[in-house]
């Protein structure tokens, strides 16, 4: 026999992804412009490479 509160957990997984869906489409147009406003920020402050590049040592 299938438990009662089985049915349940399918629904509630549904209503939790939308809210996901939802709350995360309504924070990247927030998001987006600031982490470039930071980008743009620190490279202006600073002098080096905006990208680093990351020298490995050891052996190979």
């Amino acid at each position: 026999m299938m438990d009662s509160r089985a049915a349940w957990v399918g629904v509630k997984r549904g209503e939790k992804r939308m809210a996901d869906l939802v709350l995360c489409a309504a924070a990247l147009p927030i998001a987006l412009p600031l982490g470039a406003a930071i980008a743009v920020a620190i490279k202006l402050t600073n002098p080096g490479p905006f990208f680093i590049a990351h020298i490995e040592s050891g052996r190979t």
